[in-house]
């Protein structure tokens, strides 16, 4: 009996590491991704995605198979988009087997360009979030990445830095509160 408890563990261990042994990254596109200043506050984001062999991606909005194409999001809302995303790459028209309708895609590699206004100190280091759709033969995959893009000419905004309000003054309290 104590022997069977034993094989059965093993075995578990066994299974659990064989999982392990297999995992990758299993995000379909890899992203390298720079942020150019065009004029003061204004900067042109690109985005260069290289797609996994026998993936490709749903770059381009599709209404028959209510696809939106690719997305950027911001969490600062002192980042505005300036004009539509470009998108360029190698596109082909295929019959999308999982959608059952006529489909252009990108395989291969692509790039997304997205002109942004900045209002106030650019980051050295732009966080976005990318939102696409991948597919191969057999699978559909919503994917979402978090990035970060270098930007050309940001100021590094670590913890040192901090907010600085006229109208208030830490040495001159309005009331005295606390201590002597």
């Amino acid at each position: 009996m104590h022997f069977k408890k034993i094989i059965s563990l093993l075995s578990i261990v066994l299974i659990l590491f064989q999982f392990s042994a297999f995992s990758q990254d299993s995000s379909v596109v890899q992203w390298q991704a720079t942020g150019k200043k065009i004029a003061d506050g204004q900067y042109e984001l690109t985005l260069t995605g290289t797609i996994k062999a026998g993936w490709h991606v749903y770059a381009k909005p599709n209404t028959a198979a209510a696809l939106e194409g690719i997305g950027i999001s911001f969490s600062d809302s002192s980042i505005q988009k300036n004009g539509d995303k470009q998108v360029t790459g190698n596109f082909k028209t295929i019959t999308d087997k999982i959608f059952e309708t006529q489909t252009e895609i990108v395989s291969d590699s692509f790039v997304v360009i997205q002109k942004i206004n900045i209002a106030g100190a650019v980051p050295a280091q732009l966080k976005a979030m990318l939102l696409y759709n991948t597919a191969n033969e057999v699978s559909f995959i919503p994917e979402e990445k978090k990035i970060n893009i270098s930007m050309e000419g940001g100021v590094d905004m670590s913890a040192g830095n901090r907010i600085l309000i006229s109208s208030i003054d830490l040495k001159k309290p309005v009331n005295a509160c606390g201590g002597t």
